[in-house]
């Protein structure tokens, strides 16, 4: 079936049970001033399976909760090809209702799975692919959220300067795996914030190219697995690190490539109070640079354990960099010398058994 343009919602699920939506199209001319809505918009239910669906819109394609604050438990969306040029769309967003008119969410939003994603959106200010709840700051009613096999390119310029590729702002168990994003994206590639078992792995962004944006941006999280993937910071002259953790506690970077890091910043780094570890992994510094770290902690950071081992840090001008050394560490295997052969390590830190 086709559904054309209009200015209401194509389709929007109020309250369902045991319900599917399969192979539909949503058509809307590009740029069209009278329509700024949602393609498939699902406000409450359970039991709800989405397939096989195409097209393109000028608000989110695929929208999951709402101010309303209804719940929402199990829904299943596959085989979805996101085609517009449009200035405004976001490929998914799942929320737990709004706080502003609507009094303090209280209804969970949990079990959503989306596989098998392409096609061309939008850039808009708020992610790609959004999983938020309003005020930030709760993990209990965004839950067991999945998003795997991505592949979409930006179009459009919607608020460009302020674009980000993906924003998890409140969730528990949220997981990414198998995302790529190509285009000209402007801010961090993936923002993440009040967070609690996090998984992103095998994320391959597009490289920003706004001031001090990362690939990856982590801010109040806990029990955090980045596994895989190439991670590149911004081109900006201004420079970034690939991933930069604020509040983050234990998090686990394993085997990721993360290269073009430019003078003072770092493959991954930790600012105020962090602890986790960094294994098996490549950074590389950008072409010229000789200050280029593989890890790094800030000044005046706190970090009670940290194991940095098995990483190639060969191309960078500082492999390990930690002010002040964290109170158990351990540094083991990491591969990277300076002109005279031995390691080099910034502010004091130890290395032990490190070549």
């Amino acid at each position: 079936s086709q559904f054309n343009t209009q200015r209401a919602e194509w389709c929007t699920c109020f309250w369902v049970e045991n319900f599917s939506v399969d192979d539909l199209q949503f058509n809307v001319a590009e740029g069209n001033a009278d329509v700024s809505n949602d393609a498939l918009h699902i406000v409450g239910g359970r039991n709800i399976t989405v397939s096989n669906i195409r097209g393109g819109c000028d608000d989110d394609f695929i929208a999951i909760g709402y101010n309303y604050n209804l719940p929402i438990d199990g829904v299943v969306v596959n085989n979805i090809a996101c085609q517009t040029n449009s200035n405004e769309v976001k490929a998914y967003q799942i929320r737990a209702g709004i706080t502003s008119g609507y009094g303090a969410p209280t209804q969970e939003v949990k079990n959503v799975t989306v596989t098998n994603v392409s096609g061309r959106v939008a850039a808009v200010r708020t992610g790609l692919f959004d999983v938020l709840i309003d005020g930030h700051t709760q993990y209990n009613l965004v839950k067991n959220i999945t998003f795997s096999g991505v592949d979409v390119a930006y179009a459009g310029t919607h608020d460009e300067a302020n674009t980000i590729g993906i924003d998890v702002a409140g969730g528990n168990n949220i997981y990414f795996d198998n995302i790529s994003i190509i285009g000209s994206p402007v801010r961090s590639m993936f923002s993440g914030a009040n967070c609690t078992n996090l998984r992103i792995h095998n994320f391959n962004p597009a490289q920003p190219s706004k001031a001090s944006a990362e690939a990856i941006e982590l801010d109040t999280c806990d029990n955090v697995s980045i596994i895989g993937g190439k991670l590149t910071p911004t081109s900006n002259a201004t420079g970034a690190s690939s991933i930069k953790c604020t509040d983050v506690t234990n998090i686990s970077v394993d085997n990721a490539f993360m290269t073009e890091i430019q003078d003072g910043y770092a493959g991954l780094i930790f600012l105020n109070t962090c602890t986790g570890k960094m294994t098996n992994c490549t950074v590389q510094k950008k072409v010229g640079a000789t200050t280029a770290k593989g890890f790094s902690i800030a000044s005046g950071a706190t970090v009670a354990s940290l194991v940095i081992s098995g990483n190639d840090f060969s191309d960078t001008n500082v492999p390990i960099d930690v002010a002040p050394t964290p109170t158990a560490y351990i540094a083991v295997g990491n591969l990277g010398a300076d002109a005279s052969g031995a390691t080099s390590v910034a502010n004091g830190g130890t290395i032990a058994h490190d070549t």
